[in-house]
């Protein structure tokens, strides 16, 4: 059941298809959290607080969007108030490849020095992040790393679709000057995070 279809039945009294939302976008809305405030305890806090207001507001999601972009909003500005109660500086913690219970054999699963390299390799990269104002990481961090779409970004953000492109584009070059000793190595084991960065 699409996400449309479940928001329609929460309307109707269904708490059964929240916690079907709930399921669904839980652990995408967390891990944005994370990266946005850097603590676990806080992510899991606004988690709460985003699937709480969510249904609280359920009536408002005109569907002119897809539900996750509207959802992601309302993260958004939980992150946004959370950091400005707390004043505290924020932080991208670095994501490390998960092999674990990814079907791989022993023939295609990679050696331990490759999880290595590419576990250093997400360190460095998040680690530039934190060097690029605000604005620019949450457009690469929703753009990259939740794979959202430009208009999509827009939307969320509530800004043109050509700021977007210009955050986005003003990011990907300070990264490749914050990494251009990382790239010029051609490290043969990259990751998702990295492929983006390398090719633009």
């Amino acid at each position: 059941m699409d996400d449309t279809a479940l928001v329609d039945r929460i309307r109707a009294g269904d708490r059964y298809a929240f916690n079907l939302l709930v399921w669904k976008w839980e652990k995408p809305i967390y891990n944005m959290a994370l990266r946005i405030l850097g603590s676990e305890e806080d992510a899991a806090e606004i988690c709460q607080e985003v699937f709480i207001k969510a249904y609280m507001h359920i009536h408002e999601f005109r569907g002119d969007a897809r539900f996750s972009t509207w959802l992601y909003r309302i993260a958004i500005n939980c992150c946004h108030n959370h950091l400005r109660r707390r004043q505290r500086q924020r932080k991208f913690q670095a994501r490390v490849p998960d092999f674990e219970g990814a079907g791989l054999d022993e023939a295609t699963a990679p050696d331990a020095e490759t999880v290595v390299h590419q576990a250093q390799l997400a360190d460095r990269i998040h680690r530039a992040l934190q060097g690029l104002p605000e604005d620019q990481r949450l457009v690469v961090e929703l753009r990259v790393m939740h794979e959202l779409s430009v208009e999509e970004v827009a939307h969320i953000m509530g800004i043109p679709e050509g700021t977007v492109k210009s955050r986005l584009y003003y990011a990907v070059k300070r990264l490749r000057e914050l990494l251009r000793p990382l790239l010029q190595e051609g490290w043969k084991n990259s990751t998702e995070d990295s492929e983006w960065l390398a090719h633009g």
